[in-house]
């Protein structure tokens, strides 16, 4: 993978929390703006192929822009993509076990095949309140078992494992109605 090929974006305050040394007398929240620090962010241009196949164990893809990238076959054994941009991505058959996809747009994401079980420390895969709107979980069946979906987002247009079921999984059904649109698959 080429470095160039990876543009980052500098100047996004980083959120700390407040310890409870601090004084917090007049805060509201214990979310406050410490403005000296600031994160990478990692932005590729839709159909990029950079990341296919690479081994990004541990990598931090945290805000991260990857719409409609493909990331085929990519190990991301337990990366972080809080906040990650994953929509219309393709992921097939990558290795996701004990990836952290916690508040996520994986929306119409190709997920098929993709191994999001349980890692080799006994940790899980967490989608915690991804939304998972019409991507496409086909083939990830055991592959799935023990991760983390709780309050993940689904809709009619996600294609679930047979037998599958995402309630009892703790997901939850999205009120709004799939977008039609000339480019949805």
């Amino acid at each position: 993978m080429s470095r160039r090929s990876i543009e980052r974006a500098r100047g996004i305050p980083r959120l700390r929390r407040m310890t409870a040394t601090e004084d917090s007398s007049d805060q509201s929240s214990d979310d406050t703006l410490d403005g000296d620090s600031t994160l990478d962010v990692v932005r590729l241009p839709p159909g990029d192929r950079s990341l296919a196949g690479t081994m990004q164990e541990g990598g931090d893809f945290i805000f991260a822009e990857l719409a409609g990238v493909d990331l085929t076959e990519a190990d991301f054994y337990r990366a972080l993509f809080h906040d990650t941009v994953l929509e219309r991505a393709l992921m097939a058959r990558c290795d996701l076990r004990g990836a952290v996809f916690n508040e996520a747009n994986l929306r119409y994401a190709d997920l098929s095949h993709a191994n999001a079980g349980i890692d080799n420390l006994g940790g899980s895969t967490d989608f915690i309140e991804a939304d998972l709107s019409g991507a496409d979980l086909r083939d990830a069946g055991a592959r799935l078992r023990g991760a983390q979906l709780t309050g993940a987002v689904y809709d009619s247009a996600t294609v679930f494992p047979r037998g599958f079921k995402p309630a009892a999984a703790g997901m939850v059904a999205s009120r709004r109605n799939p977008r039609k649109t000339d480019d949805a698959p």
